[in-house]
């Protein structure tokens, strides 16, 4: 039997250590790896992070959230933060309904791939059967890989964003939605080191730190990319 601590995943200075003010304009056409998570029910956030690749060989972040568009206000009354807000600053997207519009959310993939060099998305399987039908549509084939979020993966993940944050090997634009999951988020840390999230202890949405770490490991992964820039321990 193995039993788990709880601890917060992430410092908060650690990571706002890695603010930085730019342009993502900067970075089209540019490699960029992602992560996946989807919304499960209608108060959940959709996230797609991705790792961009500068052309000063340094690692970006970029960040998407949805929500549906009903009831954008009382979601945002339940979970304490200004939804509203970030949607009109363009840190969030809605689309129509109640929950994530699937449709409408794969033409939007379809939009971002023609904006980045895509090498690969890792996602939780959670939901991903209903966009893969929408991508089908649309013929877009997108390099998709599954990810779990148990303890043998999700302890990759984990720590290959930590190995960035903590040395300042990343930028990212404090994106409040984001900066916000990464407050949240909780993991639990079995007796031999691994650690996973835990949605149930963390204080509230962390859908976006979900799809940071599946993006963290798939740039991690990449075996083509060698830098003395980006380096992982």
């Amino acid at each position: 039997q193995r039993y788990a601590s709880s601890t917060q995943y992430m410092a908060r200075d650690a990571w706002m250590a890695c603010a930085d003010e730019y342009d993502t304009k900067m970075l089209q056409g540019r490699k960029a790896w992602g992560g996946l998570d989807l919304a499960g029910g209608r108060n959940d956030l959709a996230s797609l992070q991705l790792l961009v690749l500068g052309d000063d060989d340094e690692l970006y972040s970029v960040s998407y959230f949805w929500t549906g568009e009903e009831g954008l206000k009382e979601k945002a009354d339940r979970d304490g933060v200004d939804y509203v807000t970030w949607r009109a600053q363009g840190h969030l997207q809605t689309t129509s309904g109640k929950t994530t519009d699937w449709a409408e959310f794969a033409l939007i993939l379809a939009d971002i791939a023609e904006i980045y060099d895509i090498q690969e998305i890792f996602y939780d399987r959670w939901k991903i059967h209903e966009v893969q039908r929408e991508l089908d549509k649309l013929a877009l084939d997108l390099p998709l890989t599954a990810h779990g979020q148990g303890y043998v993966d999700a302890t990759k993940s984990l720590d290959a964003l930590e190995n960035l944050v903590y040395e300042e090997k990343l930028h990212h634009n404090n994106n409040p939605c984001l900066t916000w999951c990464v407050s949240n988020a909780v993991v639990d840390i079995d007796p031999a080191g691994n650690k996973k999230l835990n949605k149930k202890k963390s204080t509230n949405r962390i859908d976006g730190i979900v799809a940071l770490s599946m993006a963290a490991y798939a740039f991690q992964k990449n075996d083509t990319y060698v830098s003395t820039t980006v380096q992982f321990i």
